[in-house]
């Protein structure tokens, strides 16, 4: 109420986007310490947020832990040990102690395809609908979308002749086209046509997925259902303990995003700038994460991206038809595998 409008209105982005990160990482932000936010930073430095949003994020969440112990709600202030400066701030281009000993080896937790079919199998005895669980289940891993990316779907956004949804951006603005597979056309044609009418929601939503309260489905809630399912198909477990023993889920929806990567990257060959549109990555050194899981196949392919001019070895000259950009044969292999 002290603030200009603008400035509140940054404070409100900035924590909102904080809030999302601790609910996808499952921290609780009353128990956060001094690691957590530090593991956030982290996180912005990895997503290529400019130091001057990552600096007003800083101020705007530190203003809300100091609204909260005001308010009785917590005892202390996690960020009141860090002084975040333009020099310190390299501290953020490695992980936190906590996550370092966790992913000492440098893990994306991420599935095959023949485990996420199990999470196909196990969708209805996750929470609601069996058939918009497995749809949602497929669809993430299917395009690879952020779950806040996911839930604002529109409905006239999807394409079913084409296969094709366009989404917003998430994190560099913009939109971008993403596609799902064939075994997909039945699930979502009849979610569109008989199961979305039914919801007392749908008829004012313009989104794909309503709920039974609202025009637009919970990004918690999509994430309880993964987990569930997960559950079910015996997929889950506990990856490791944060602040205060909180746990932390194997399989989330982020998961199923990284997998979507890995799938594309390995098992179809694609190249890490079509890979890079897909995601919805600013920069390549995002999507180049993805590098360190499997074999040195995608190493090359990062070298051959982001080098010009360069004469290659001929192992260079064998890498390359193996992982050649989509172009015309590799988009038929990758429809026919569809």
């Amino acid at each position: 109420m002290r603030k200009e409008d603008v400035t509140a209105d940054g404070d409100v982005t900035h924590i909102k986007r904080f809030l999302r990160w601790a609910d996808e990482q499952e921290y609780d932000p009353l128990e956060l310490d001094k690691d957590g936010y530090e593991e956030y930073l982290f996180w912005m430095n990895a997503e290529d947020y400019a130091f001057s949003t990552v600096r007003g994020n800083y101020y705007s969440v530190n203003s809300m832990y100091e609204f909260l112990i005001e308010e009785d709600v917590v005892e202390s202030n996690p960020l009141s040990e860090i002084e975040l400066t333009s020099r310190n701030y390299s501290f953020a281009t490695t992980r936190s102690k906590k996550a370092q000993k966790a992913n000492s080896n440098g893990e994306i937790i991420y599935l095959e395809p023949d485990e996420v079919s199990k999470m196909y199998d196990h969708a209805k005895e996750a929470h609601g609908s069996a058939l918009r669980n497995e749809l949602i289940i497929k669809l993430l891993f299917q395009t690879g979308l952020r779950r806040s990316e996911f839930c604002s779907i529109k409905l006239d956004a999807v394409d079913l002749q084409s296969r094709r949804i366009t989404v917003e951006n998430a994190k560099v603005g913009g939109s971008r086209t993403v596609m799902y597979r064939p075994n997909t056309d039945l699930l979502l044609r009849e979610w569109i046509d008989v199961r979305r009418p039914s919801l007392p929601t749908a008829e004012d939503s313009p989104y794909l997925f309503p709920s039974d309260r609202s025009e637009r489905i919970d990004e918690r809630y999509v994430n309880r259902i993964v987990k569930q399912t997960a559950e079910a198909a015996g997929l889950q477990a506990t990856h490791y303990r944060e602040h205060g023993g909180n746990k932390r889920a194997k399989v989330t929806a982020h998961v199923l995003r990284h997998s979507f990567a890995v799938d594309m990257l390995f098992n179809y060959e694609m190249d890490l700038r079509s890979l890079q549109e897909l995601m919805g990555h600013s920069e390549l050194k995002t999507t180049a994460v993805y590098l360190n899981i499997k074999n040195d196949v995608a190493l090359n392919a990062y070298q051959r991206a982001t080098s010009s001019g360069r004469h290659s070895s001929p192992d260079e000259q064998s890498v390359r038809k193996r992982q050649q950009p989509m172009g015309v044969e590799s988009s038929r292999h990758q429809q026919s595998n569809w």
